[in-house]
């Protein structure tokens, strides 16, 4: 996230006694402790109201309504998650209460007692809830949502895609060391999301209804990469990314092995065609995909497609909406290849920047999007582009490139027309985090396309936790 507080640290007012009555909690929406502390220590005169919010960060906290919106940098409050909520870091001064980031608010001023500390900390880890009992993005089930994976902090990222708020933190894994969430895939109900673990033994669900874990697979340990979901939402495949590897039929609805295929060598993305009958994996480092007939599970058919000469390394793989082709994103020979689905010929190759990652593909309109990892820029706080073509044409519609470091990621919700991409920033040389957490490591953030005008959403990058990785969106019509 942006600095909330650093960047008015100049034009604060020293704070001055309050001469006007305390707001009463029915007006600006906190419950009554919180209203106390907010409304005396928070939102007055020179710091965080709506007359001053400019020079602080463009955060008001004046109401609970205002704190919800956050501000220049997003989310200041993650409902249930003090340990994700940067108004918690910036108020805390007792070690054993979590992380502590400076300047101390209020600024200038006497720190918060430890009662009061508590207290902002405890209705946090309730909800937040204004003064009427409502948690924020707890009123619509149905609301359009991205699931963002951070590795380097075993937590899933859930971001509103109306407000672009980051609403949510997941935890996930099952043991106390770092399982690294790597993938995660919606299903197209949006009802459900999964998530793979690249250094752990499970799968998990999470309800997208209610943002929580509500089912874990064994699949045993390996360095599981991606997952494809099947249209009907009942069966995945996911691959385990070693040399003597695995590719695993997965029964979604029970949370049970149909089928797993053993000697994958190095099998990386994973796609499917759109009855769920041909199964196909990238092959990396290498030229080649594993492409597994599963029309009658219990006689499966498994043959290479080969993707051309030389050292290609396909990374990811993805079908286009109408399933007529797929395309395999390259990262050595820095290419998209463009495949018949119907025969697994060669279509057409696409050049690309340097280190081709990840696809995604519009269903509303002919983008696909590719993240190039490690594209050089003039700038030394940039690294990596996103590359964005008409999947028909092969026609290069954009190339965006400012003020990201190691994009990753990528999806697209079609409703509200914009994609998001995450970005890793695992370099030392990338742009210094904001802030810390808990969970050690270097922030990342992601950043917002507007598929109207092919360009970044002006002012929006926000941080999240360590190396976010994979996005997956939730779009619900």
């Amino acid at each position: 996230m942006r600095k909330l507080f650093l960047v008015f640290s100049l034009s604060l007012f020293v704070f001055s006694s309050c001469k006007k009555d305390l707001p009463l909690a029915s007006d600006t929406g906190y419950p009554q402790k919180i209203n106390t502390i907010v409304s005396t220590k928070c939102a007055t005169a020179g710091c965080h109201n709506d007359q001053s919010k400019d020079a602080a960060g463009g955060l008001s906290l004046q109401t609970w309504n205002d704190m919800i919106a956050g501000g220049n940098g997003g989310a200041v409050v993650i409902p249930y998650r003090s340990n994700r909520s940067t108004l918690h870091f910036y108020v805390n001064t007792f070690e054993d209460l979590g992380v502590m980031l400076q300047p101390t608010m209020p600024y200038n001023q006497e720190p918060l007692s430890r009662e009061g500390v508590l207290t902002l900390m405890t209705w946090i880890d309730q909800g937040a809830p204004n003064v009427n009992g409502l948690v924020a993005f707890s009123d619509d089930q149905h609301r359009n949502k991205f699931y963002v994976t951070n590795q380097g902090c075993d937590e899933v990222a859930v971001v509103d895609a109306k407000s672009m708020l980051v609403m949510r933190y997941i935890p996930v894994g099952v043991t106390s060391a770092i399982e690294a969430p790597h993938s995660v895939k919606v299903s197209a109900d949006g009802k459900f999301a999964y998530v793979t673990m690249a250094l752990g033994s499970v799968l998990q669900k999470i309800d997208c209804r209610t943002d929580k874990v509500v089912g874990t697979l064994d699949v045993g340990f390996g360095l599981w990469n991606s997952i494809v979901v099947s249209e009907d939402g009942k069966r995945g495949a996911m691959a385990d990314w070693q040399a003597n590897g695995r590719l695993t039929i997965v029964d979604l609805e029970n949370l049970s092995i149909i089928r797993e295929f053993s000697g994958i060598e190095n099998g990386h993305g994973v796609a499917a065609s759109p009855d769920f009958n041909i199964i196909y994996s990238t092959k990396q480092p290498g030229n080649q995909l594993y492409r597994i007939d599963i029309t009658d599970i219990e006689n499966p058919e498994l043959t290479m497609v080969e993707l051309g000469n030389g050292s290609l390394d396909p990374h990811d793989i993805i079908f286009s909406p109408d399933g007529s082709k797929y395309f395999v994103a390259c990262q050595t020979s820095n290419e998209i290849r463009v495949m018949q689905a119907s025969n697994d010929s060669l279509l057409h190759v696409i050049q690309t920047d340097a280190y081709a990652q990840e696809l995604a593909v519009s269903s509303t309109k002919s983008f696909l999007f590719v993240t190039c990892m490690e594209e050089p820029s003039a700038n030394p706080k940039t690294k990596g582009s996103v590359q964005i073509f008409d999947y028909n044409t092969f026609e290069l519609k954009a190339t965006l490139q400012e003020q990201l470091y190691q994009p990753h990621g990528v999806a697209v919700d079609d409703e509200h027309n914009i994609a998001l991409v995450t970005n890793r920033n695992i370099e030392s040389n990338g742009p210094a985090p904001h802030h810390t957490t808990d969970c050690g490591g270097r922030s990342g953030f992601v950043r917002a396309i507007d598929l109207n005008t092919l360009k970044f959403i002006p002012g929006y990058r926000t941080e999240l936790l360590a190396d976010p990785y994979i996005v997956a969106s939730r779009v619900v019509w």
